[in-house]
């Protein structure tokens, strides 16, 4: 039988293709002239390619994409075989390890916000202030006490009797945002009194971040990312960053959306406590679309910024698979189940002058 192959002389990288014949447990080669008899070779399949290596000497030849016939002549179909299953077994291994692996990552959600509400909200603080740095949140408090006192007094009256308020502060940003950070902290940026047309409006702010709070979601999200850390660690062998608390979660948690479910039992939440102490849930839905057109207006100021834009891009690109629900949704809600609610200020005009311009350097 007749063969094309590759043939290395064994003292240099070079290969030639030579012609190969084989009869009667006999490999000849024409030129070079060689032949050997087959007790002298060694034989092995790799990747469906035949490996000859010599007893005698440090030749090579390879024989590439045997056939069956070819293998059976030469009385390696078997190993053919083997190498087959050999194959097959990895390719199913590595199948089942993934699928292990994702199974894994989707549980990790559900699972965080289980362990987020077996916490005692009492200890809740004590716990997360070792695990996620607030360092660069207190840093940029406003020095303000009496602004600070008048947003701890307002948010107080969103407490239940006999219940511990979360804290309320103002930070000194310039973006119109707020949030709940665990340990029952609840942020609210200069920017966004800035934005606000009322003191119902800071308050229905309050009692939707007070939601996410009370129902755990900040607390969820954390654990979600400790988890997710550890998670990528171990699936990638590098424990470094799992060992470390990573600062960058605290700043992502002040930035977090969350899903659609999530942002609509907030709402809801803080739907009820307004309208249970007499203000209009409505201001919520005002309130969040003061906030879209400042995100409106922060983008257009970025517009020039080349990796603002790609994330834009970016997402617009994955809208389709966006958790996120849209203002214009949340907005009709809150209107649809509060028409007739008529509103009023929850502080008067020399606190609300205050808070106005709680950041503001004498």
């Amino acid at each position: 039988m007749n063969r094309k192959a590759l043939y290395f002389d064994g003292s240099s990288p070079v290969e030639q293709q030579v012609e190969l014949t084989w009869e009667n447990h006999v490999w000849i080669v024409k030129d070079p002239a060689r032949t050997w008899r087959r007790e002298e070779l060694g034989l092995e399949m790799l990747a469906g390619d035949l490996h000859v290596t010599f007893a005698s000497s440090e030749e090579l030849l390879i024989i590439k994409n045997l056939t069956w016939d070819e293998a059976k002549r030469l009385g390696l179909h078997q190993r053919m075989t083997s190498s087959s299953r050999k194959m097959s077994l990895a390719i199913i291994l590595a199948l089942v390890t993934t699928g292990a692996f994702l199974g894994i990552y989707a549980a990790i959600r559900p699972v965080s916000y289980s362990i987020a509400r077996a916490i005692p909200s009492e200890h809740e603080r004590d716990l997360f202030d070792h695990i996620t740095p607030i360092a660069f949140l207190n840093n940029s408090r406003c020095t303000d006490s009496n602004a600070q006192e008048i947003i701890q007094s307002l948010g107080n009256t969103l407490t239940e009797p006999g219940e511990t308020p979360p804290t309320f502060e103002i930070l000194d940003w310039r973006m119109a945002n707020a949030f709940a950070f665990p340990g029952r902290r609840i942020y609210v940026t200069q920017g966004l009194l800035d934005k606000l047309e009322s003191s119902e409006q800071l308050l229905a702010v309050l009692a939707h971040e007070q939601g996410h709070s009370d129902l755990r979601h900040n607390l969820g999200e954390a654990i979600q990312g400790l988890f997710k850390a550890y998670f990528w660690s171990i699936a990638v062998g590098d424990f470094s960053g799992a060992l470390l608390v990573d600062p960058q979660l605290a700043k992502d948690l002040s930035d977090a959306e969350y899903s659609r479910s999530l942002e609509a039992d907030a709402d809801s939440y803080g739907g009820r406590k307004l309208y249970a102490r007499g203000h209009d849930p409505k201001a919520l839905a005002d309130a969040l679309l003061l906030i879209s057109e400042s995100k409106k207006d922060a983008e257009q100021d970025s517009s020039g910024d080349t990796r603002t834009s790609l994330r834009k891009l970016f997402k617009r690109m994955t809208k389709i698979f966006a958790t996120h629900p849209e203002t214009e949704v949340r907005v009709s809600t809150l209107k649809t189940q509060y028409p007739n609610v008529v509103s009023r200020e929850a502080l008067d005009q020399e606190q609300w002058r205050r808070l106005k311009n709680a950041c503001q350097t004498e």
